[in-house]
């Protein structure tokens, strides 16, 4: 499952990810960036890793900084990917709507899977 986060300055995606993908530790390129969350709390990631996202039809390599904490998601987007897809995200529908060279496609989030997650977030 993937957050996309508005309010998110980085896209990041979580070593445990990195492990069920079984993509070995020594493709992160090691440079430690402190992260500050929404409740102030500082995190040093492991470094980023470049890899490939598909949304829809569209695939991109996007930087996802990496960091080793645990969590209910398999990764956090937030507005570098959403401006490199000119993503137009709708929180009030879950979904995501973005241009394609066939046209606008539309992502639809899952609400029962919302529910899920957040009652993992909050224990």
């Amino acid at each position: 499952m993937v957050l996309v986060d508005t309010g998110s300055s980085a896209d990041i995606l979580f070593k445990i990810t990195l492990d069920i993908m079984e993509i070995n530790l020594s493709e992160i390129m090691e440079i430690p960036i402190p992260l500050v969350g929404f409740s102030g709390e500082a995190t040093v990631t492991l470094g980023s890793i470049n890899l490939a996202v598909k949304a829809g039809s569209i695939t991109k390599v996007i930087e996802f900084l990496v960091i080793d904490l645990p969590t209910s998601y398999n990764a956090i987007v937030g507005t570098p990917w959403l401006n490199s897809m000119q993503e137009i995200p709708s929180t009030y529908n879950m979904c995501l709507k973005f241009s394609t060279p066939h046209g606008i496609e539309t992502i639809w989030g899952d609400r029962k899977v919302l529910q899920v997650c957040f009652s993992a977030e909050l224990k």
